[in-house]
């Protein structure tokens, strides 16, 4: 009998997508039903090594431990919570099936030295404590899909409190909370060097000194989509970067669709930190989220690409320093800021409460290149600042108020009669098909500014 696994991996990014797809050819698979604590570790430790394509069926219940899945083998492994007894049918949420580290380690270790295809799906992950990575989950050497998961409590004393995922070349995350966890860096979840795509999860409450919410450095690809980053937080007077996401040295990060708000720092980006990799931001609500230093709600820093932010919703954020909305710093002559249809709205800070653009960061008064049309937001000195100024074109509207619905409660569709209506730019770069609500993105011949498209 062939035991073998003829499968395909590509992490590559299209249309500023993420995908990671991996097709399975041919294989032997044993299927396994679980009820205890003992006997999981049993067959992980036998899945490791058997030869097949291995999925564990786990009986609704508490499983107290710390778990793990070493294998030198390219078969995939499936882990399965919400089963009934004797694994007769399923129910999938995670609340009937967790996996308790009880403090004393990683919850569950999966370390797969020839990328093998990983997936987890209805467990919870609680109360790990890793001395280096990984509370909840570590991973390494894989291609990993987290589904349907709740990751909290957990600790690391490095990086991912929750989750690390290191080396790894595919990591897909999918309805998924994350919350409550802590750690050095990345207290949600922290990922190194590999292409990631995070669509449906809420990631709340997490802390860390850099990337309170997510942390990834050297990526290929990220992809965030329809995502709720809410409460995280950086701390710290040395780090203290990324209250929600920090992006670290990678290649392409897109962010659409995405609900951030009420983070915070002590240093930089409040809500979204990004150095050292090309930013896209679309129809993202970035509210309420705050910096002690620079950038409430986003700071992209020392970029050495192009950050492109369209029809962005940046409002009720705020930094000690500069930049209460948006900051953005260009340290090369080649960089671009692509800023196009956003309502950039009512944030503060003593400089460039609004916008602030240090366009000359290497000092040699050749400025980088800024695109910025038909935006809304305060034009006064106090509003914006910019290194090298020039004109604002006409097409931006100074201080208008958007009419949302109901700003105070969060609801920030644009009302009737709102400035913001029919005055954006239909060839904005990377303009969405879409809304932020799914709606089509020009209903009435030219596109609104914000997340949202008034209907």
């Amino acid at each position: 009998a062939m035991k073998s696994l003829c499968r395909k991996a590509l992490c590559a990014s299209l249309s500023f997508v993420a995908v990671c797809l991996v097709i399975v050819c041919s294989a032997q698979a044993a299927t396994f039903c679980v009820s205890d604590a003992a006997g999981l570790q049993a067959v992980l430790t036998q899945a490791a090594s058997n030869g097949e394509d291995d999925t564990i069926k786990i009986v609704q219940g508490t499983y107290t431990g710390n778990f793990i899945y070493s294998s030198t083998e390219i078969n995939s492994l499936r882990i399965q919570g919400g089963y009934t007894f004797e694994c007769e049918s399923c129910v999938e949420s995670p609340s009937n099936t967790i996996l308790d580290g009880n403090g004393t380690g990683t919850v569950l270790i999966l370390a797969a030295s020839l990328n093998a295809n990983i997936v987890v799906e209805g467990l919870t992950l609680q109360n790990g404590f890793a001395y280096q990575n990984g509370g909840g989950i570590y991973a390494t050497g894989c291609m990993l899909s987290l589904n349907n998961n709740l990751v909290i409590q957990n600790s690391g004393g490095n990086r991912g409190g929750g989750i690390s995922s290191d080396s790894c070349s595919c990591l897909i995350l999918t309805n998924n909370i994350i919350e409550n966890n802590s750690g050095h860096v990345g207290g949600g979840l922290s990922v190194s060097g590999a292409s990631i795509v995070l669509t449906n999860n809420t990631i709340q409450n997490n802390s860390s000194e850099f990337g309170g919410g997510i942390y990834a450095q050297r990526f290929g690809a990220i992809t965030l989509t329809n995502n709720v980053f809410k409460g995280n937080s950086a701390y710290g007077w040395f780090y203290g970067d990324a209250g929600a996401i920090g992006l670290d040295g990678g290649d392409r990060a897109s962010l659409m669709n995405n609900k951030i708000m009420k983070n915070s720092s002590d240093n930089r980006g409040g809500g979204v930190f990004a150095t050292r990799c090309t930013l896209t931001l679309i129809n993202n609500l970035i509210t309420q989220n705050s910096a002690n230093f620079s950038g409430g709600g986003v700071c992209a820093y020392e970029n050495r690409a192009t950050v492109t932010l369209t029809n962005n919703v940046i409002t009720g954020n705020s930094a000690d320093t500069s930049g209460g909305g948006l900051s953005i710093t260009q340290y090369y002559d080649e960089t671009k800021a692509l800023i196009h249809n956003n309502v950039i709205w009512k944030n503060i800070g003593p400089e460039g409460a609004d916008l602030y653009i240090q366009n000359d960061g290497n000092q040699n008064y050749i400025p980088s290149h800024v695109s910025l049309f038909n935006n809304d937001f305060d034009q006064s000195a106090a509003g914006t600042y910019m290194k090298i100024p020039f004109a604002i074109d006409p097409s931006n509207l100074n201080k208008a108020d958007p009419s949302f619905v109901d700003a105070a409660n969060g609801d920030l569709h644009l009302s009737a009669g709102s400035p913001c209506i029919d005055v954006g730019d239909n060839n904005a770069p990377n303009l969405p098909t879409t809304d932020k609500a799914g709606i089509p993105r020009i209903i009435n011949g030219i596109v609104d500014m914000g997340a949202y498209e008034y209907s």
